[in-house]
């Protein structure tokens, strides 16, 4: 798993060059021993917070036959690492709670695994977004669900320079 997270932290330090990846590997390793970020049989979340970026980064690699999850003995098959800026803990709660929600779904999940390049996989996860958005929507006959800041900056939305399935 170490050699994963320091794979992903290098990505994202192709858009943010002064990412200490040490530092952040060692805090992903830390958080998984003492609590997973395995949400299901294939996705797990690892996030951190840095004060080496300015905006949240999302890396996601993927793992089409499964990646042991050391901290549960399982497996997992699509990891998106969350890097935050160490002042905004809202929106890294947002974000986490954001992708949480898109992949509770089994069917999105299996489609997002099915992705051949990263920006197939970044249409079918921003169409997946909208679908469900639109479905809650209709459901609960409310206005839909949006994470709004209280300090009025925008919301996250994924950035194809951000997302590498690998």
């Amino acid at each position: 798993m170490d050699e994963l997270f320091d794979t992903m932290v290098e990505k994202a330090k192709d858009s943010f060059p002064d990412l200490k990846i040490f530092e952040i590997a060692n805090e992903l390793s830390s958080r998984e021993k003492s609590f997973s970020t395995r949400l299901s049989l294939d996705l797990a979340i690892p996030h951190a917070y840095s004060t080496d970026v300015s905006e949240p980064i999302c890396v996601v690699a993927i793992a089409p036959f499964g990646l042991q999850w050391e901290s549960e003995k399982a497996s997992v098959r699509l990891v998106f690492l969350v890097i935050s800026p160490k002042d905004d803990p809202e929106i890294h709660l947002n974000i986490l709670a954001e992708i949480a929600r898109i992949l509770s779904k089994a069917s999105i999940v299996h489609e997002l695994l099915r992705s051949e390049t990263s920006q197939s996989f970044i249409e079918k996860l921003q169409k997946a977004r909208t679908l469900l958005s639109d479905w809650e929507q209709t459901m609960t006959d409310s206005p839909p669900k949006k994470f709004i800041r209280t300090d009025g900056r925008q919301t996250w939305e994924p950035r194809p320079i951000n997302i590498h399935p690998g």
